[in-house]
């Protein structure tokens, strides 16, 4: 039996146990970092078949006197010991949650609640837009690492947002992703040998959807394993024949975790059957018929919650500070068109819109592309005509011939005098900090809008950047880079031109309260997303949005775009204020479905306010579920209690403290000469350090993760700065927005538990234990003190409890009590004086004392962990009994659904007898297996004791 934090002896070296596994046909694996000298600070994987692994036991631990100052290394190894130790499974409340660079509100710690309880966590964020579902995820993220249950982690998002994503989780959870682009993948490639699998060889990725979804990926994702992996965005992973990879890659990775998160604003992807798919890739045994289900198949699956939602309103409310400033109204612009844009209108009602209706042959989607593509620009109309070109019969021909004569007589769009007039009104202008978001649907709308913006405003080229993607995706770094740039208060760019892909996960309210809709998309659901990027989470100023639309002459006509955007700006407005969400209002999260849906609906003549203003159905049959999730959660929010937290065991009153007092000790005590010299540590205020000159293992540990511009721009190969302060850590995010004009990314690092450099330092104190012994403390106790660490394991090789225990009273009266409140009436603290190490003779009469009762202390100890174990047992056999039955009646249903098929029944019915099997398989290894591994910390002696 091994567990996490047991040392053992391999090859005559000692190691560390990181994390143990009980394999099929070779026994225990152990992922082990080296602790003797020659094998220092590197990791080794161990099987039992290959190796000869003994066991450190416990009976067999030595004894040693210190001699620093208030007993500084013993109670360094202590809290060392404390913090390398996972907190248990047992413990499903939250414990890190005022640890990290974030306000600790409710709702935001409910997502890492629900996880923290699920036996193999599977959960949907399905929040809408803007409620921080980025914090929820890394924080759910943290709490699993402090498990020791996010050792290999995979996050999955948009190109877009890759940057931004993994700078959040660096510098607000001290979790640091290596980022696999293009030019991430080139250099991790260049590191490893040939046929090396890259996912082996870092732990901690974020990579982008598109480039994962490459088959090249695939058979290397195929021998992975992960503990767990994020989706954001996921509902792109279903919806359309050209996602089968995604859906491919998501299946494959659901069955090789044991966390799954996925994250989207607009989780049902419109049809019931899609959404279906979504939820069998998060858990694959929930919904046995993806035409027929209920809302019960996905209970406790998902979390959805609006800006309206009372938990939400209370948390936004009760803050000193402005967490989300209210909206400002949104403002509808209309401009009278010109008459040789009144001409290009009326030809395509005419000639193209007016065969659309009931009763005409013509029935096909492009005469409304035309007429959008008009609304958006010149330029935009005579791309669509040119692409049409050779695509439909003679007629169609003449008649593109046509409007494309008339189009070449519009000068410049109506809308653009309105534009340039609203933007100097807001205050966007040369020398001003004003900044402004504008959304265009079409690429060649938006760059004649760059060209011409820069003269109308008198910028200079680096004031205005477009935002667009293309086929190839070759334009992501581009794409990444405008949008760093955006929110950096001291980059020049002022005016932000967009595509719809910035519509989905990108924060754009750092520096801006401003977005202009150019051409509105028919959509609430659209509207609702593109308004996203600045009115979220976060945004002190109130968002102002503003849409430009083109009056006709004929104001009645149904196809007026001024008529209709109003209509849906009004509605997106209303909608956002009393429900939240537009999914509410719409019943779907399907877009493109929802604005063939109003066209559709004009085309049969129905008055647009009515169109816009009626209830809408979603596609296809509409199940529960769908109601449930639009609708929000299933339980009621507001009669909620306060998510419970749980303390972790400590010595020292904090982070700060500890880690003060490890910089100095490894400073003085640990560090080789040659590292004595150069490596420096300057304080900055009592939270704040700058490592000068970091060792190499140190600086190992960060270099080969984070991106190395960032690395290079902040000079972390010279000076690390980091703090515990949340004001400074704060005011360096603030900062780097606002006056850096390389990156977001702030020079001072947020040092939470999980950073890099905590880490360092919990490995280099317990490193510099003597071999095989712990620590003899003399302080105010009237009995010796023995302190344990009692550790079960499960299959997965997961601490499933921990004990944290005080030994003491005599071989007839032996107690367990708690080890940290023991230590603490004792006074082992900073005041805790060092008379010195005793003589030679002395040491060796207290050591006989004190193991001589080592056999019947170990007894007692396994006595009291034994009686937690049976505890969880029960506990964690309930929950699998529960998830079995889930599973027995998922395959059952499964497979009486196959009696009438005739084709392929067999290869169904395999599959799902497999899937059954793999998740029982999956349950059974989460029981705590094997014997219980019990270890010194620590033995507390009274002042006097002689032995």
């Amino acid at each position: 039996m091994y567990a996490n934090g047991s040392y053992v002896r391999v090859r005559d070296e000692d190691w560390i146990v990181t994390h143990a596994e009980e394999t099929t046909h070779d026994g225990w694996l152990l992922q082990c970092q080296g602790v003797s000298e020659l094998v220092h600070g590197m990791s080794a994987t161990f099987l039992e078949a290959l190796d000869e692994i003994q066991p450190l036991l416990p009976e067999q631990t030595g004894l040693w006197f210190d001699d620093t100052s208030n007993y500084l290394q013993s109670r360094l190894f202590i809290e060392a010991q404390l913090r390398s130790a996972d907190i248990p499974r047992s413990t499903t409340d939250l414990v890190l949650s005022d640890n990290f660079l974030l306000d600790p509100l409710d709702y935001q710690l409910r997502p890492a609640q629900m996880v923290l309880k699920s036996l193999r966590p599977r959960l949907l964020i399905a929040d809408v837009v803007g409620l921080g579902k980025t914090l929820e995820i890394g924080l759910a993220l943290a709490e699993l690492i402090r498990r020791g249950r996010g050792d290999r982690i995979l996050v999955v998002v948009p190109q877009q947002v890759l940057d931004q994503f993994q700078m959040e989780l660096w510098a607000r959870f001290s979790i640091p992703l290596l980022r696999m682009d293009s030019q991430g993948i080139e250099r991790v490639m260049r590191q490893l040998p040939a046929g090396r699998n890259p996912f082996h060889f870092h732990k901690r990725i974020i990579i982008s959807i598109d480039t994962l979804k490459s088959k090249r990926w695939l058979r290397y994702l195929e021998k992975v394993s992960w503990d767990a992996v994020v989706f954001d965005e996921s509902h792109n992973l279903v919806g359309s024949s050209g996602r089968n990879l995604r859906q491919r890659l998501a299946a494959l990775v659901s069955r090789t975790t044991e966390a799954l998160i996925f994250a989207s604003a607009t989780p049902h992807p419109g049809k019931d059957k899609d959404f279906a798919k979504l939820i069998r890739m998060l858990d694959p045994v929930r919904i046995a018929d993806v035409n027929d289900y209920s809302a019960e198949d996905i209970e406790g699956l998902y979390i959805r919650r609006t800006k309206t939602d009372p938990e939400v309103r209370q948390a936004l409310r009760s803050s000193s500070e402005i967490k989300w400033a209210d909206r400002g109204d949104a403002r509808s612009i209309q401009v009278t068109m010109s008459p040789e844009e009144q001409d290009v209108f009326d030809t395509i009602l005419g000639s193209w819109l007016e065969r659309q209706r009931p009763g005409s042959s013509v029935k096909t989607f492009f005469p409304y592309t035309l007429l959008k593509a008009f609304f958006s620009s010149p330029d935009a109309l005579a791309e669509t005509i040119a692409n049409r070109k050779g695509k439909g019969d003679e007629g169609e021909a003449r008649d593109l011939a046509t409007l494309g004569e008339l189009v070449a007589k519009v000068s410049r769009p109506g809308k653009f005098a309105k534009l340039v007039e609203y933007l100097a009104e807001i205050g966007v202008g040369p020398g001003k900090h004003k900044r402004v978001v504008i959304f265009s649907e079409r690429h060649a709308t938006l760059k004649w809008l760059r060209d011409n913006l820069i003269e109308a405003l008198g910028f200079d080229q680096e004031a205005v950047a477009v935002v667009h993607s293309t086929k190839s995706g070759e334009d992501g770094p581009d794409v990444r880079r405008a949008i760093e740039q955006f929110g950096l208060g001291s980059s020049p760019l002022r005016v932000l031109l967009a595509g719809d892909i910035a519509s989905e996960g990108v924060n754009l309210h750092k520096e801006c309260s401003d977005l202009v809709h150019w051409d509105l998309p028919w959509s609430l659901i659209r509207i609702e997303q593109r308004n996203g990027r600045i009115d979220r989470y976060g945004q002190a100023v109130p968002p102002q949005f503003a849409a430009l639309m083109l009056r006709s002459a004929d104001e009645d006509t149904e196809w007026d775009e001024a008529r209709v955007s109003s209509s849906l700006l009004a509605k997106e407005a209303e909608v956002n204020r009393t429900l939240g969400a537009t999914q509410a209002f719409v019943g779907h999260a399907n877009a493109d479905y929802e604005e063939s849906r109003l066209v559709k609906a004009i085309l049969d003549h129905t008055p647009v306010e009515q169109a816009v203003e009626a209830e809408h159905d979603a596609p296809g049959p509409a199940v529960d579920a769908l109601a449930m999730l639009l609708g929000g959660n299933s339980e009621p929010s507001d009669g909620r209690e306060p998510v419970p937290l749980a303390e972790q065991p400590a010595l020292f009153p904090g982070t700060t403290q500890f880690v003060d007092a490890a910089l100095k000790f490894v400073r003085t005590k640990v560090a080789d000469e040659g590292e004595r010299d150069r490596f420096r540590v300057e304080s900055d205020g009592p939270r704040t350090w700058h490592l000068q000159h970091p060792p190499g293992d140190l600086l190992a540990r960060l270099t080969r993760i984070l991106p190395p511009a960032y690395v290079k721009d902040r000079g972390l190969i010279e000076t690390i700065p980091i703090t515990t302060s949340h004001e400074e850590a704060k005011a360096a995010i603030g900062k780097a927005q606002k006056r850096d004009k390389k990156s977001a990314w702030p020079a001072l690092s947020f040092l939470s538990d999980l950073h890099p450099v905590t880490r360092w330092l919990v490995d280099k104190v317990i490193l510099a234990q003597p071999r095989d012994t712990v620590p003899v403390v003399f302080a105010d106790t009237d009995r010796p003190i023995y302190c344990l660490q009692g550790v079960c394991a499960n299959g997965l090789g997961q601490s499933a409890v921990v004990e944290w225990m005080a030994v003491s009273g005599g071989p007839q009266n032996w107690t367990v009590e708690d080890m940290t409140a023991e230590l603490d009436r004792a006074g082992v603290n900073e005041s805790l004086s060092n008379p010195g190490v005793p003589s030679t003779d002395a040491q060796k009469a207290i050591r006989d004392a004190i193991t001589a009762h080592f056999p019947a202390v170990l007894d007692k100890a396994r006595e009291h962990l034994d009686q937690a174990r049976a505890a969880w047992d029960e506990t964690v056999d309930a929950a699998i009994g529960d998830r079995r039955s889930t599973v027995d009646q998922w395959e059952q249903t499964v497979i009486d659904g196959l009696e009438t098929m005739t084709v392929r029944r067999k290869t169904r019915e395999e599959r799902a007898r497999e899937e059954a099997e793999l998740e029982r398989a999956a349950l059974e290894k989460l029981r705590p297996r094997g014997e219980s591994l019990v270890k010194f910390v620590a033995v507390v002696v009274p002042r006097d004791f002689a032995g």
